[in-house]
């Protein structure tokens, strides 16, 4: 795949901050482990809970040595956020005094739905910031037969334009030279947005540092939804956020359109196999009965393949304890030592196998794109209790750590939908309640296969975890009728093609859960 550049690259600096923004599920974080490694640190933004994964990777491009400083924005659809995570990403873009403010914007965007990843480009394209247009996924959409003319597309948006794979690792290196060089501001905007917010643009630029005219707009829309007063200068000249936003988005597909027409030779449609399979996977009931079967062989596959691992571990920390017990002199620091230290780091460590097999699964499930699926199928549901469709997730990872699945709420851009998530999770059963089901199950429970398939503990288990479901389901319909809020939500998710799951991404996924629960919620379990 060819690299197209729509300005000159001159030398490089010592270090350059790069920020990779896109849409959910369109190959962000994929393409931030082809250019990063292993050299990722995990943190939060600061003064809000949203995961910060940076990198500083130093590398050696046309003879010269680069660091890059990478920055991996949550997903978005747009640059008026509807939830923390969203509104994360916009202000890293939208504020020059901002530790994360990049010096190139990577827009990854969907080859196979270009439409939908343009929106989000002609934004930060308007917001005059120096960027770059890649084209992930460029495999399928050739399969697909869905052509996109690059050199044409690059000088229609006036910015650099490459088609990548981020999972075969196609197009990296063309990509490092890109960034590497003196990445221009946009050669032009990508709609004039004076004819609907000319006055309130006028506005801010009398209070406010010069902007360019849709900076000037953005910040008018955010002091719209943060300041009160504000609220009222804009309201007292006409100005009125959802009305000028909804004009903009209709100008932005009008514009999005044109370039669709003249860049691409073929429609992009979901391949004939993903719609064959989601007449199957979302339908109104074999979803829910599919998706129940799924959990079922997923907690049979954990009750018994765990249980070895969690033994071995058992067995290695209680020889461990004799071994100190008998050598280390006796005393009370022995004693805490052995009893405290010894067996508090037993009691955490011993569920790692658990929490790893069940995120195992989830990380199948969502990397092969059928979590999407789960989420779709289940709001229908989900709102008449309170809850949202996204809400699905953290009530799966609650079966295995309550902490990092109540951290995942962040994407639920409601705040109500999000508070009930928060509270019923823990209702969940979790892989610390698992040892007293496996111990309770294996005394009562014989060891007979039902339906020459099915072990009939398995389907204890499965039925432990569906009280545990359908008290959070109870206890979220009664705090929804307790808690009373105006803010509606929609729930919009764009269902990606099935895909072979990437196996690096599977198990950093495992291996960032474990970490959180090992680091975060073993340090309390040890200290209690």
């Amino acid at each position: 795949m060819e690299t197209i550049v729509a300005a000159p690259v001159s030398t490089a600096v010592k270090q350059k901050k790069i920020a990779l923004v896109g849409n959910p599920n369109s190959g962000k974080s994929t393409l931030f482990n082809a250019l990063t490694g292993l050299n990722q640190k995990t943190g939060n933004f600061p003064g809000v809970t949203v995961d910060k994964k940076t990198a500083t990777v130093r590398k050696k491009i046309s003879g010269r040595q680069i660091d890059f400083y990478f920055t991996d924005l949550p997903g978005t659809y747009s640059l008026y956020p509807k939830s923390p995570d969203e509104e994360v990403a916009t202000r890293v873009l939208t504020e020059k005094e901002n530790p994360d403010h990049p010096v190139v914007t990577i827009i990854v965007a969907d080859a196979t739905n270009l439409k939908r990843s343009l929106f989000l480009a002609g934004q930060i394209i308007d917001l005059r910031l120096p960027c770059v247009l890649v084209l992930n996924i460029m495999d399928e959409a050739e399969k697909a037969g869905f052509y996109i003319d690059q050199n044409r597309l690059a000088n229609r948006l006036g910015i650099p334009v490459i088609g990548i794979s981020a999972r075969t690792k196609t197009g990296i290196d063309q990509l490092e030279r890109l960034i590497a060089g003196d990445v221009t501001i946009p050669a032009y905007g990508f709609i004039d947005v004076t004819s609907i917010g000319e006055e309130a643009v006028k506005l801010i630029n009398k209070t406010h540092s010069k902007h360019s005219p849709y900076q000037a707009l953005h910040r008018a829309h955010r002091l719209y939804r943060t300041d009160e007063s504000w609220k009222k200068k804009l309201e007292a000249i006409g100005f009125s956020s959802p009305a000028v936003q909804a004009e903009e988005s209709m100008m932005r597909y009008g514009v999005i359109g044109e370039h669709i027409a003249a860049c691409t030779g073929a429609k992009a449609e979901r391949s004939l196999f993903s719609g064959k399979l989601d007449k199957v996977l979302t339908h109104r009931i074999w979803g829910y009965a599919i998706f129940l079967l799924l959990l079922l062989a997923v907690f049979q596959s954990i009750f018994f393949l765990a249980e070895w691992p969690m033994q071995w571990i058992e067995s290695g920390f209680a020889s461990l304890q004799k071994f100190c017990a008998a050598s280390l002199p006796g005393g009370i620091l022995t004693d805490l030592f052995v009893s405290g230290i010894l067996a508090g780091l037993s009691g955490v460590v011993v569920f790692v196998p658990q929490i790893a097999l069940l995120f195992f699964f989830i990380a199948l499930l969502e990397d092969s794109g059928y979590m999407a699926r789960v989420s779709f199928i289940m709001d229908k549901l989900m709102r008449r209790i309170g809850l949202h469709g996204r809400s699905v997730v953290p009530l799966i990872s609650g079966m295995a750590c309550a902490v990092p699945a109540i951290m995942s709420t962040r994407t639920i851009s409601n705040w109500k939908e999000r508070l009930i998530t928060i509270m019923v999770t823990p209702l969940m059963s979790c892989s610390a309640r698992l040892p007293v089901y496996t111990l309770l199950i294996s005394l009562v429970i014989p060891k007979i296969i039902v339906g020459g398939i099915f072990q009939l503990q398995a389907l204890a288990l499965m039925a432990m975890y569906l009280l545990g479901f359908f008290t959070a389901i109870f206890a979220a319909w009664v705090f929804s009728k307790i808690i009373q809020a105006k803010e509606k939500s929609w729930f919009i998710m764009e269902l990606p093609v099935y895909r072979m799951p990437k196996w690096s991404n599977v198990f950093y996924t495992i291996y960032e859960k474990v970490k959180v629960f090992l680091f975060d919620a073993g340090k309390v379990i040890v200290a209690v």
